[in-house]
């Protein structure tokens, strides 16, 4: 088969689509034929969501992933033990994030109900999410889109019957937990003879053995870390959000939400490629192999020649797309959405860098970093959204991405591997920079003709700068291609 690393992704990509359609789609149709307000209101509770939910995970998906050959045990005992931990987490998470919610804010009732209502769908996400985590060791990922493409066709049509018809607002927030548990019987249902779960039998999986101090001290062990990174780099991405929640209305929260949907196509796809890489990149050790420092670099190829092109074309039309989608209540939005836009470009150029650092097990650094951008992402918040509202917010998210980026990339480059990172870095910025400045400076011309004259600047000033530019010339995804077919696993 012809680019396997390439068919991964796609299928990641498109996954990783339906995912984010389940919710996206749902606050498009909210804040385009609701207000700003209610908008502001369910994405909210979709930040608290997703937060909390990172704790009832407690990166068991990742463990799952990284070691399921290499335990000892077999499939039905580690989904066995993996799903009963993941079941007691979702639930004492849930009833943390109650307990926060109503005692600890000073949010309205309504508020507070809709972040309590939709965040009931912790616990079985949580669940589908370890089943995913099996279905992509296999290399299946028809189950999981099947699913994801059900309860988003179930999501759209039940949210705007909703409001069709003039139900509650707050019946909303119950589209998700419903939803969600009827997917997770979907998965249950259909897969039942291949996760074994409902084919247990007490006297070959007993269920003390979960309990054994040294089953659980080890694999806590092991998770925890991941669990802080996870929750640590959440809060980097949400932090601006909570924020704002404190010190403006649910109204700026709405039209600040707005401007990450207008970027949607960019946070699915960031999505499908972390988790497309990590799998591709366990299949090697990187201590012991040049060929993984090879796809390490020829992924940041594969991002700066597709994403960022795409990117830079996309800020000159981002303000008028936003106002297009979200309508003239939005209009503030236009000046917010190009810095999100860049931070999560920045963000892809990341990834392999933080894939590396678990895989090689310093997660201990990736908690350094993120820490310390957690400390600057609160202090900047708190100074700049009081004085400067929204593009404050926006200002700060890209200061921290890139600080976190330049962590990561500067203790792989100073204490693993001196790769080419940062002079490919450089390339793009350079491409990227003169591909940009081609395109204002070319008034006189139709879009379609700007745009090819800056591709074509683009793509020839790589082959002049960039320090793989002989891979580039050959084609780097056929050496991938090579490689790995020597080496998948069976």
């Amino acid at each position: 088969m012809m680019f396997p690393d390439l068919i991964r992704l796609s299928k990641n990509f498109f996954l990783s689509f339906l995912k984010f359609l389940n919710t996206g789609m749902l606050f498009f149709i909210i804040a385009r034929l609701l207000d700003p307000e209610t908008a502001g209101i369910f994405a909210l509770s979709q930040r608290y969501q997703a937060f909390f939910l990172v704790f009832a995970l407690w990166g068991l998906d990742t463990i799952l992933i990284r070691d399921f050959y290499s335990t000892g045990r077999s499939e039905q005992e580690n989904l066995f033990y993996f799903t009963v931990l993941r079941s007691i987490l979702g639930i004492s998470v849930f009833g943390l994030l109650v307990f926060f919610v109503v005692l600890l804010t000073d949010y309205e009732w309504l508020t507070k109900s809709f972040i309590i209502l939709m965040s009931a769908s912790i616990f079985p996400e949580g669940l589908q999410n370890l089943f995913n985590a099996y279905f992509y060791i296999k290399d299946n990922f028809l189950l999981p889109t099947f699913v994801s493409f059900s309860i988003s066709l179930v999501r759209i049509l039940s949210c705007l019957i909703i409001i069709l018809c003039g139900f509650p607002i707050i019946t909303l927030a119950g589209i998700i937990p419903v939803t969600t548990f009827l997917g997770l019987l979907l998965s249950i249902l259909v897969i039942r003879k291949k996760i074994f779960l409902l084919d247990v039998r007490p006297p070959k999986l007993p269920l003390n053995e979960l309990l054994q101090p040294d089953f659980l001290v080890r694999l806590l062990s092991q998770a925890t870390p991941l669990a802080i990174i996870r929750s640590l780099f959440i809060f980097v991405w949400q932090a601006d959000v909570f924020i704002i929640s404190f010190y403006l209305p649910e109204t700026e929260i709405g039209i600040y939400s707005a401007s990450f949907s207008g970027i949607i196509v960019f946070t699915f796809l960031l999505s499908g490629y972390q988790e497309a890489m990590f799998p591709l990149l366990t299949r090697v050790n990187p201590k012991q192999s040049n060929q993984y420092w090879k796809l390490f670099s020829r992924a940041m190829l594969l991002i700066g020649f597709t994403i960022l092109p795409f990117s830079i074309i996309f800020s000159f039309f981002a303000g008028e797309i936003v106002i297009l989608l979200f309508g003239p209540n939005y209009e503030a939005s236009k000046y917010i959405i190009v810095w999100l836009l860049w931070a999560v470009v920045l963000n892809f150029f990341d990834v392999q860098n933080s894939a590396t650092l678990v895989i090689i097990k310093k997660q201990n650094i990736l908690i350094i970093n993120l820490i310390i951008c957690s400390l600057v992402s609160i202090f900047l918040n708190v100074v700049l959204i009081p004085n400067l509202g929204l593009i404050g917010a926006a200002w700060t998210k890209i200061i921290t991405i890139s600080l976190y980026v330049l962590l990561n990339s500067s203790y792989l480059y100073l204490k693993i591997r001196k790769t080419k990172s940062f002079q490919i870095i450089g390339a793009f910025a350079i491409s990227g920079g003169l591909m940009g400045y081609t395109i204002m400076n070319t008034n006189q011309l139709i879009w379609v003709f700007k745009i090819s004259i800056g591709l074509a600047v683009f793509f020839s000033t790589q082959l002049i700068v960039n320090p793989l530019r002989k891979e580039i010339a050959q084609g780097f995804w056929f050496k991938t291609e090579q490689y790995f077919g020597k080496h998948r696993e069976t």
